[in-house]
């Protein structure tokens, strides 16, 4: 087993290759490397077709480069959604659409393509005088009474390898509006939902991953009147405490004990 990330550099992939003790692949290297065991890529959704086929000619990447394309890309990430059914924020790509949400009391995000980390999000209150920027797409803002990460696979023929943590606010933001918060402005802590919201929320994260052809990802949650919805799917993530590791780990493990080289 060997792990491709998008950057060498990452943090979260030196975390993941040093606990599964496995080589890390330097995207940019472009060599050819013969190896016949699975190729966990680590939110690299940027290498060519080509470049895949000239680096791994006998390998199979778990999370194809194309769908974690599709994840970085918030306007396909939420249309893959919707073509499912999964639930999401209500969005527009139509400005004019966007503009008539806050005679509604909404709280309009005007958002760009592709920001990471809160960048290029610019909150529009509904007693604003000035009028909505051009963005990319918008999105209502959605009240959640709880928010939740789901470390989930759809590599393991329905056996249960995921793990459920709620996503909590710390009290401080880094971001200059309080309602938009970066990953550094969440701590994780044990999920206290039923057992029946449980299995809901699992099975919302698998959908999700299914739609945007993910084989793992961490799935952003929240539960907004009793409903679940999907905000964004993390092919890279940097939450990698001891019970997340473990997680991936056995979804790893398992998945190469299942390989035989060629297919599955």
């Amino acid at each position: 087993m060997f792990l491709l990330p998008y950057k060498t550099a990452s943090k979260s992939a030196k975390t993941m290759r040093d606990y599964l003790g496995v080589t890390m692949i330097d995207p940019q290297g472009y060599e050819t490397h013969t190896y016949v065991s699975p190729i966990i890529n680590w939110g690299n959704g940027w290498l060519s077709r080509s470049n895949i086929a000239g680096m791994f000619p006998n390998g199979f990447i778990v999370n194809p480069v194309k769908a974690i394309a599709r994840a970085v890309d918030k306007v396909k990430t939420l249309s893959s959604l919707a073509e499912k059914g999964v639930n999401t924020p209500i969005w527009t790509r139509n400005k004019e659409v966007a503009e008539s949400w806050p005679q509604f009391g909404a709280i309009v995000l005007c958002r760009t393509n592709g920001g990471r980390d809160g960048q290029g999000i610019t909150v529009h209150m509904p007693d604003d005088e000035l009028p909505l920027p051009n963005a990319d797409f918008y999105s209502v803002y959605t009240e959640c009474e709880k928010e939740f990460r789901v470390h989930m696979t759809t590599l393991m023929d329905g056996n249960d390898v995921s793990l459920v943590v709620e996503r909590k606010p710390k009290r401080s933001a880094s971001h200059e509006h309080p309602i938009i918060r970066t990953g550094e402005d969440w701590y994780m802590a044990a999920n206290t939902l039923s057992s029946i919201n449980l299995t809901k929320i699992k099975g919302v994260a698998y959908d999700a991953l299914d739609a945007i052809g993910l084989d793992f990802g961490a799935v952003d949650i929240g539960m907004s009147g009793g409903n679940f919805v999907v905000f964004e799917v993390n092919t890279a993530p940097s939450d990698l405490g001891p019970k997340t590791l473990r997680t991936y780990k056995n979804i790893f493990k398992a998945f190469e004990d299942n390989y035989n080289g060629s297919s599955l």
